[in-house]
């Protein structure tokens, strides 16, 4: 070695060749790169686990072997020319989700569709165990309403079947209570 601290064979100095945090800092960026990845899968991962409700579709096989009868079903609702409008009014007190459904139906012919069976089902589509079936009483022509008390807030979905002499008519909205 030569006094200065060089190599003997390259006249490099000794000193400026260590591994040093000076010279790591692309082994930092791409560990911190895959750190962050595995740390966002990770935390993906337990989300998905924690909050799967179980909800599943029940025999998924036969529904889509029916899923024409659904088009046929759905031809034969248009060619009746019903109309359905669905209106909800929040009647909160105290805590309690209370909603008015208001369900006004006409022919084809713009009057009131009267002496029909209207059946509802509410359903919360991100719980099991939730879901409410009952039946709207006829006030005015062709306005039909129901007073319910649901036990949470949020999306619902109201799948109602009308029925009357002419025909059956299916009507399925998303409503939200506050």
């Amino acid at each position: 070695m030569s006094a200065g601290g060089d190599n003997l064979t390259t006249g490099i100095p000794l000193e400026g060749h260590r591994f040093g945090w000076k010279r790591a800092w692309p082994m930092w960026i791409l560990a911190g790169f895959f750190g962050v990845i595995f740390l966002a899968n990770g935390v993906l991962v337990y989300l998905a686990n924690t909050s799967f409700s179980g909800l599943t579709t029940e025999d998924a096989y036969e529904k889509g072997r029916t899923f024409n009868k659904e088009l046929a079903r759905s031809d034969v609702q248009n060619k009746l020319g019903w109309t359905a409008v669905l209106k909800t009014t929040s009647q909160n007190a105290e805590g309690r989700n209370l909603i008015k459904l208001n369900l006004i139906m006409t022919q084809a012919d713009k009057q009131p569709l009267t002496d029909a069976r209207v059946d509802l089902l509410l359903v919360r589509p991100t719980h099991e165990g939730y879901d409410q079936q009952l039946s709207m009483t006829e006030g005015p022509a062709g306005n039909y309403s129901a007073h319910v008390e649901l036990p949470l807030p949020g999306q619902w979905e109201v799948r109602a079947v009308i029925s009357a002499e002419a025909g059956a008519y299916r009507l399925i909205e998303r409503i939200s209570v506050d």
